[in-house]
């Protein structure tokens, strides 16, 4: 089994309609894979990521969650 954790932070200043903004992004991430054989594997995978902003209306908070089976034909 095999495991990966990630963080990413990002900023970004612009103008939207003559106003500047400010827009701070976060994200989190972790995934746990067992292979299966050779060629195949399984994973789970779960991310939060938020948005703060200047704007209350393009700030958010979600939380996702994956099950990915993966093939290869070689």
């Amino acid at each position: 089994m095999t495991g990966v954790a990630s963080a990413s932070w990002s900023s970004n200043d612009f103008q939207s309609g003559g106003l500047e903004r400010e827009d701070v992004d976060t994200e989190y991430r972790l995934e746990l894979r067992r292979e299966l054989g050779r060629r195949s594997s399984l994973a789970v995978v779960g991310m939060y990521a938020s948005r703060s902003s200047d704007d209350p209306l393009v700030e958010y908070d979600e939380t996702r969650g994956y099950i990915v089976f993966s093939y290869s034909l070689r």
